[in-house]
């Protein structure tokens, strides 16, 4: 595969792949370089991808190894500074500081799951992708990922629950 078809071909996936790395990771910087580097990762293994079924699901659970070691690599500092940037502006300042709060505080409760959970949680919700479709990109069975994703809105749930009782 030639550069030029390598990028015909794969960089319109570029904005999904970014909002699943900012997702992950909830840092702009670190979603452009997650992004980066599974562009060069997969690019290394280019003469592989004419023969797969399901190329983006490739670069899906690419960017998830990616974007996870980066996680693992920074553990315990969850940088949440960057949420500003992904506020939209509101009516007023009030409104504006419970919506920042509550964007904050449910991307605390998702850093807080388990890797595996994380992951499925950020493809289903943010990248709004199928069941089917994470199972592809995982390497997971169907029923595996809508069971994974049933113990992980069961877990925010409760941490979300627990957060507002402490706020009272």
């Amino acid at each position: 595969m030639t550069a030029k078809e390598f990028q015909l071909r794969f960089l319109p996936m570029q904005p999904r792949l970014y909002r699943l790395a900012l997702a992950m990771l909830c840092v702009e910087a670190d979603a452009e370089d997650a992004v980066q580097d599974t562009y060069l990762k997969v690019w290394q293994q280019a003469d592989r991808i004419d023969d797969m079924e399901n190329a983006e699901g490739f670069f899906v659970l690419t960017l998830r190894n990616v974007c996870l070691n980066m996680i693992r690599s920074r553990r315990g500092t969850a940088n949440l500074d960057q949420t500003n940037n992904m506020m939209e502006e509101s009516d007023t300042e009030i409104q504006w500081l419970i919506e920042k709060e509550d964007l904050i505080t449910l991307r605390k409760a998702i850093s807080q799951l388990q890797p595996k959970a994380r992951s499925m949680v950020t493809m289903f919700y943010f990248s709004r992708m199928s069941s089917h479709q994470i199972a592809e990109a995982t390497g997971e069975t169907d029923a595996n990922v809508r069971s994974t994703l049933s113990r992980a809105r069961e877990q925010l749930r409760d941490m979300l629950l627990k957060h507002q009782k402490q706020q009272k």
